[in-house]
């Protein structure tokens, strides 16, 4: 049974979350904010379910630190170097894109990177800051390790995630939020909860082999979370699963080189290192014909006709600004034992 609730009541029961284990007041409310727009714009894999399963293990085993404070330890005119000394991700991740922005206002682009940071939610979250703002916001993230190569025995990289979000003086910015997996971990949690099964191509090779899944069709979310071996995207094309592990690589690459942080592999669950860059969108144009250009592409990809079966083509983002219009007006739907949960959680310890 599902249930909806008012997001601004929902935020207020993750606050209270946050707030009794000892985060400050102003980091509760962020981080209850960014969890809920998560399930306000249908990304329900990446918000208030995690709470229980996933952040308040990774506060009571101490990879998060409720009292730790990110700090610049580098800054110059287009760049920021931030320390997230283990705390809680979503905090760290929004105090990075608002500072980032700040320094494009002065400067047209800045970038910053984030070292001991842990996990931040959705990307799309800070990048759509930055489109806000009207500037151009990307971020890339990583984690610990849950993608396994093509042929491969054990996972090499995380989930990597990439965002861009360009601004948009219409509706709502151009967003595109990608991880590298065929899945994410919060999708098959969600299935294992729902007890669904999921494609088998979800999992590795090496996963299918040591459990003889081979000749299933459909198979248990729970083997493949345990084991954390998803495939990368890429379909059942084997090139295509290629592009998507090098495409995790390369994130891998930016991260544990360029911005200096560390590599999936050296990272435990929870951990991540980040990059959030904010570029001012008329540095090579004017206003004006980024705005002509940016309205022509819509109209483009919304006028563009498709066969028969398939869904009438949306710009990236649409289906999120829908999505949170229509759950804004009704309230979010949770599922009532979720519901039930996050209201327990928000009384342990009275």
């Amino acid at each position: 049974m599902s249930k909806r609730i008012s997001h601004i009541d929902l935020i207020g029961i993750v606050r209270e979350i946050f707030l009794k284990y000892k985060f400050e007041p102003i980091k509760a409310q962020i981080s209850a904010e960014i969890l809920v727009e998560a399930d306000l714009t249908g990304k329900v894999s990446h918000g208030v379910s995690k709470i229980g399963s996933y952040y308040i293990p990774l506060i009571e085993n101490h990879i998060v630190n409720p009292n730790a404070k990110n700090k610049i330890i580098f800054e110059s005119k287009h760049k920021l170097i931030i320390d997230g000394h283990s705390e809680l991700g979503l905090c760290t991740a929004h105090d990075a894109m608002k500072k980032s922005i700040e320094k494009a206002r002065e400067n047209e682009v800045c970038i910053t990177s984030v070292l001991n940071s842990t996990h931040f939610g959705t990307a799309s979250f800070y990048t759509q800051m930055a489109a806000k703002e009207n500037y151009i916001g990307i971020v890339i993230t990583n984690g610990c390790p849950a993608i396994v190569p093509p042929g491969g025995h054990v996972p090499l990289t995380g989930t990597n995630a990439l965002s861009i979000s360009f601004p948009n003086m219409s509706e709502y910015p151009i967003i595109m939020d990608i991880g590298m997996s065929s899945t994410s971990l919060g999708n098959l949690f969600i299935k294992m909860k729902n007890n669904e099964e999921v494609p088998k191509e979800y999992g590795a090779y090496a996963l299918l082999e040591k459990y003889h899944l081979h000749n299933q069709k459909m198979i248990s979310p729970e083997v493949i979370l345990r084991e954390r071996m998803l495939t990368p995207f890429g379909g059942s094309d084997l090139r295509g699963k290629y592009k998507g592990f090098q495409l995790a690589l390369m994130i891998d690459l930016f991260l544990g080189i360029f911005c200096g942080g560390k590599f999936s592999y050296e990272q435990e669950i929870g951990e991540a290192s980040q990059l959030f860059i904010c570029i001012n969108p008329y540095t090579f144009v004017s206003k004006a014909m980024y705005k002509e250009r940016v309205d022509n592409i819509i109209k483009v990809v919304k006028n563009s006709k498709v066969f028969d079966g398939f869904d009438a083509l949306r710009v990236p983002g649409e289906r999120a600004y829908n999505e949170k219009k229509k759950n804004l007006k009704n309230g979010v739907l949770l599922e009532e034992h979720l519901l039930d949960e996050l209201l327990i959680l928000s009384q342990k310890f009275k």
